[in-house]
C-alpha cells in the first residue's frame, strides 16, 4: 500500500534527526551497550577478513548465515542487535542509522567513507577487531566475516583500515528492494529506488579502488542453489 503523506513527512523529519544529532555530536548508537571488546588484540596471522555488503532485504542476512556455518569460517553473531550487523558493536564509525537508516543512508554524503578518512588508522583497525571478535568464535578460524548493508558505500575505508581484506556485495532487484524496504523506511517508492540507484553508484565508483571484491546478483544465487554456494566457496 501506498504510504500516507502524513506518515512519509513525519518518518522523514525522524529520520533528519537523527542525521541533525550526528552532525551535531550527540548521535547515540541505541546498542552501545553491546560495544564488549576482547582484552587482547585479535590475532590476524594467516586469517583474512571478508565483508558482505548489500541494501536491506538483498539477502546478505542469509548469506552471511551460510557461509558462517563453513568449519573454517566465523562471522559476527549477537541476537541483541539487527541482524549481527558489525556496525552496531563498534564505536569507531557511525552506524547507517545516523543518517536516517533503511531507505536514506546512502543518500547523505557523510555515509560515504573512502581511505581518506581521519579515521582510517591502525590504531582504529585493532580497536574495531577487538570489538568485532568479542562476537565471533575465532578458535581454528581462518575467515572472520562482518557484515553490515552500508559496507556498501565504505568499502574503501574498510579496505585502508585492514589491507588484503576482501568483499562480497549482494545486489538485488530494485523494486523488489524497495517495496520490501517500504514497512521500515515508510518513504515513497520513486524515494526508495532512488536511495537505491545511488548506494550501487557509489560502489559501483568505489569498485575499481578495491583489490578483492566479487559481485553477485540475488537472482543468480537462489536460481544456482547450492552450485552458486560452492563457487563462493571457492
Amino acid at each position: 500500500p501506498m504510504t500516507s503523506p502524513l506518515v512519509w513527512h513525519w518518518t522523514r523529519l525522524k529520520r533528519q534527526k537523527n542525521r541533525w544529532l550526528y552532525r551535531l555530536g550527540l548521535y547515540r548508537n541505541p546498542f552501545a551497550d553491546q560495544v564488549q571488546p576482547l582484552d587482547e588484540d585479535v590475532d590476524m596471522t594467516d586469517r583474512t577478513l571478508l565483508f558482505i555488503g548489500g541494501l536491506h532485504r538483498s539477502g546478505t542476512s542469509v548469506l552471511h548465515r551460510i557461509l558462517r556455518s563453513h568449519p573454517a569460517a566465523t562471522g559476527i553473531h549477537n541476537p541483541r542487535v539487527p541482524e549481527s550487523e558489525g556496525q552496531y558493536v563498534q564505536d569507531v564509525f557511525a552506524p547507517d542509522r545516523a543518517f536516517g537508516g533503511p531507505g536514506y543512508f546512502a543518500l547523505d554524503p557523510r555515509s560515504h567513507l573512502t581511505e581518506a578518512s581521519p579515521l582510517a588508522t591502525e590504531t582504529n583497525a585493532r580497536r574495531i577487531l577487538r570489538q568485532w571478535g568479542r562476537w565471533m568464535e575465532l578458535e581454528d578460524r581462518r575467515l572472520l566475516m562482518e557484515k553490515s548493508p552500508s559496507n556498501l558505500v565504505r568499502s574503501r575505508f574498510l579496505q585502508a583500515l585492514f589491507p588484503g581484506s576482501r568483499f562480497l556485495f549482494v545486489s538485488r532487484h530494485p523494486l523488489a528492494v524497495s517495496l520490501a524496504t517500504q514497512k521500515w523506511a515508510k518513504a515513497p517508492l520513486a524515494h526508495l529506488l532512488t536511495h537505491w540507484a545511488r548506494a550501487y553508484a557509489v560502489l559501483g565508483e568505489d569498485l575499481a579502488r578495491l583489490r578483492h571484491a566479487k559481485t553477485i546478483r540475488y537472482e543468480d544465487l537462489v536460481a544456482a542453489g547450492s552450485q552458486g554456494m560452492d563457487a563462493i566457496w571457492d
